[in-house]
């Protein structure tokens, strides 16, 4: 950026980096386009410190775009210059004159029109100056061009990898923290005397078991001797709640109806 920013200021006091002697012409076009890559520069500076994969992309392609037009303006003026061979000896020996005879306040002796000042030598060194900064540039540039590209395509897949990450993510619902679950309410109070209430809790069950046996044992009948006397008559015994309830479907045994029949 500082470098290119240089060149634009050569240029446009037309005067060339590279050559001593340039038409005003080529050096502008060279100045507009330095000052086009260091302005890409600042706003490069601007892309990194976003850190926006858009910004970094569009700085990569405009760094290839710039860089391009400066490399391809360099060279041009390279064979320009080449080109300009009679013109720059004109120069060159003019230019030298005038200095000299300033200098030495000669008067009367023409000291133009012949090289006396190796001005062949000096075009041919500028030619070779001229082709290898051109040379060192492309390879620079283009060096500094692979880099922004290599970053803004790491970006990209950056960007796209956490988009894609987003929209699977995005999918399944949000995990919850981990904790202890809340204890569970029991749904059936399990308190005592309630043994013939199915609870659907922890509580431990009771070792009563429900079996006709048991049925049998309680399902038993008082009679007295006396038949006339009502308040001695048939007597129930007292019965819990399942025999009450399986009552009709009790069987009774081969003893038991012998008892019945003698009984009446």
């Amino acid at each position: 950026m500082g470098l290119s920013m240089y060149f634009a200021i050569l240029s446009f006091q037309s005067k060339s980096p590279f050559y001593s002697y340039m038409t005003s012409a080529p050096l502008i076009v060279y100045g507009v386009v330095n000052l086009l890559l260091a302005l890409n520069g600042f706003f490069g500076m601007l892309a990194l410190f976003r850190n926006r994969w858009f910004y970094v992309r569009l700085f990569s392609h405009a760094t290839w775009t710039v860089l391009f037009m400066v490399l391809v303006d360099g060279f041009a003026n390279a064979i320009y210059f080449i080109t300009q061979r009679q013109d720059y000896m004109s120069w060159c020996i003019n230019s030298s004159a005038d200095t000299l005879n300033t200098a030495a306040n000669v008067t009367g002796t023409s000291l133009r029109g012949n090289d006396y000042y190796n001005c062949d030598r000096l075009f041919q060194a500028e030619i070779k100056f001229g082709l290898f900064s051109t040379i060192l540039m492309i390879v620079l540039y283009v060096y500094w061009g692979a880099c922004i590209y290599s970053f803004s395509h790491k970006q990209g897949a950056s960007a796209v990898t956490g988009q894609r990450l987003a929209a699977e993510m995005g999918m399944m619902p949000p995990p919850g923290t981990a904790g202890v679950p809340p204890p569970m309410h029991p749904i059936g109070g399990g308190g005592p005397g309630r043994s013939n209430i199915i609870v659907l809790n922890n509580e431990k069950p009771t070792s009563k078991k429900f079996s006709f046996k048991s049925l049998r044992r309680n399902h038993t009948i008082d009679v007295s001797n006396d038949n006339n006397n009502p308040s001695n008559g048939k007597q129930l015994k007292r019965k819990s709640v399942p025999d009450i309830i399986f009552d009709d479907f009790h069987i009774p045994t081969h003893q038991q109806q012998r008892r019945r029949s003698t009984d009446i």
